[in-house]
């Protein structure tokens, strides 16, 4: 770090990317350096470098220069995802309509370059048809293996979201998105009640609980009678 080299503010290749930038590819943008050549010699000219696994809003204001919505790729180990996560509470703030960013988790724990050496070029491209976009980063943060089975614990879940989506300054971006996410939750609610529903009945109303039920009537029935 110097006056002149603030990693913050850099886009390795950024220069390079944006006139070779095409509408019909997307910006993929690495953590290394090295991924991004390996990227760029592959035909992947559009490709640039965060030069690590943090991202600044500098950067990312940077990227929506060349592409409105980026393809964030990260290794697809432990850090990269929670690299991943961490860019929600810093890009909610500055959301604006049409701007946005897409994800890729690269498999086995490879990096760009690893995956292109031992795969070939072409595994790029197959992987890009995996990435998802940031809402569903968002929903799959907040909702991957997470107690959601008392109204308690649902309601903690979707605090918790909304108040990440209440971060978000551009009003028409918040309204869509608060939209978006209870349509998900109350459908997401609805089927996971039906399931315990489906559960519980099924238990209490099994073949042997009614046979129980109905042997204890004729038990009942018969002792009736001979009483009689």
């Amino acid at each position: 770090e110097t006056r002149l080299f603030q990693k913050k503010s850099i886009i390795y290749n950024f220069y390079n990317a944006r006139i070779s930038y095409p509408e019909s590819e997307q910006l993929i943008v690495t953590e290394g350096y090295f991924d991004a050549i390996t990227l760029s010699i592959n035909g992947y000219k559009s490709s640039v470098s965060t030069m690590g696994t943090s991202i600044s809003i500098e950067q990312i204001n940077r990227l929506w220069q060349i592409s409105k919505e980026p393809l964030l790729c990260f290794d697809g180990d432990s850090a990269g995802k929670k690299a991943a996560i961490r860019i929600i509470e810093l890009i909610f703030p500055i959301l604006k309509p049409g701007y946005s960013m897409n994800f890729l988790f690269l498999p086995d724990s490879m990096d760009p370059d690893e995956l292109v050496r031992k795969n070939g070029k072409e595994a790029i491209r197959d992987n890009i048809r995996l990435s998802i976009n940031l809402i569903d980063l968002l929903w799959m943060s907040r909702m991957d293996g997470v107690n959601y089975e008392t109204p308690e614990k649902r309601a903690q879940i979707e605090t918790d979201i909304l108040n990440v989506i209440s971060t978000i300054k551009d009003s028409e971006v918040k309204k869509h998105y608060k939209y978006e996410i209870m349509n998900r939750l109350n459908a997401f609610w609805k089927s996971k009640s039906f399931e315990s529903n489906k559960v519980f009945f099924k238990t209490s109303g099994s073949k042997n609980t009614i046979k129980k039920s109905l042997a204890t009537k004729d038990i009942m029935a018969k002792k009736n009678s001979m009483d009689e």
